[in-house]
């Protein structure tokens, strides 16, 4: 009799632990709402929800957070660590560590009337798999973001608001295009006006402290939108070049794709609905939505 009691004594408890940490993991997806840029952040079962730790912090599946804001995440299974990157940021979390290292330097996940706190990088049960969950506030501010919390009704309304502003510059090439965009460090280049302003594209960029474009589009291959092109790829780092798929039989074509040979570059064709991102920024192809047309200028990249 007393063995039985003891086994049911035992069920009894490992029943109330699995149910306990449902109820933590779980009961409280719809006592938050999280946005980032007013974008509601839509957490499900499978990539998991937030919870309130112990020490009241709001712990978020750390994947869904960074993804929504731009970053790539890596998860290395054998050293039970997690990799995000953007290009410029790199943070690195291991799992059962209250630290992790933001592009090189050790800063705690935790932090609590500015003191470090022993807050960890946990792993919590999502469904058929688990989730690195971290702080909230630590991810969303090491991403460069501010964050907004407010409390309504028994609901934890959480703002997240990215950090950095898109600056456009129309570059006045007399009745050609030049458009410069910058999200934060990353750059774009639209057009490079004619041949006669490529010295001035050139130093236009360089007095806006460009050393690298990742994008530079030739919306189409008449002379006064790819006439500078071939000086910016010369005198540029150049990540990804995007151009309509049309040849021209011009001297500015064939110089565009010289210096594009160059540097072992290859243009990438338009294909509506394609998205790229730009920093905490993205954009879309919205055109050309032909193979062919009999204007060069409807070709247009948009």
């Amino acid at each position: 009799m007393r063995k039985h009691l003891k086994n049911l004594i035992l069920i009894t408890l490992m029943l109330v632990m699995i149910l306990g940490l449902n109820a933590v993991t779980y009961a409280n997806e719809s006592l938050f709402q999280v946005t980032i840029d007013n974008e509601v952040v839509n957490f499900t079962e499978e990539l998991g929800y937030p919870y309130l730790d112990e020490s009241s912090s709001t712990m978020v599946p750390v994947r869904i957070i960074s993804e929504h804001m731009g970053y790539e995440v890596e998860w290395e299974n054998d050293t039970q660590k997690v990799l995000i990157s953007n290009g410029d940021k790199k943070i690195e979390l291991q799992i059962g560590k209250s630290t992790a290292i933001v592009n090189g330097e050790t800063v705690p996940i935790g932090v609590q009337d500015g003191k470090p706190t022993d807050t960890k990088a946990v792993l919590v049960p999502a469904k058929d798999s688990s989730r690195t969950y971290v702080p909230l506030r630590f991810v969303s501010e090491s991403m460069g973001a501010e964050v907004e919390y407010d409390r309504k009704d028994g609901v934890h309304h959480i703002q997240i608001h990215v950090e950095g502003n898109l600056e456009v510059h129309f570059i006045d090439v007399g009745q050609g295009d030049a458009i410069l965009i910058k999200q934060g460090e990353h750059n774009m280049l639209i057009d490079a006006g004619d041949n006669k302003y490529e010295e001035f594209i050139v130093n236009y960029l360089k007095e806006n402290e460009i050393t690298k474009l990742d994008y530079v589009i030739g919306t189409h291959p008449h002379a006064d939108h790819i006439g500078g092109l071939d000086a910016v790829i010369d005198a540029f780092d150049i990540g990804k070049i995007i151009m309509p798929k049309v040849s021209h039989t011009t001297k500015t074509f064939e110089d565009v794709l010289t210096a594009m040979g160059n540097k072992g570059l290859k243009a990438i064709n338009p294909k509506v609905g394609n998205n790229y991102k730009l920093g905490n920024a993205s954009f879309e192809i919205v055109a050309p939505n032909s193979d062919e047309y009999a204007d060069l200028n409807n070709y247009s990249v948009v």
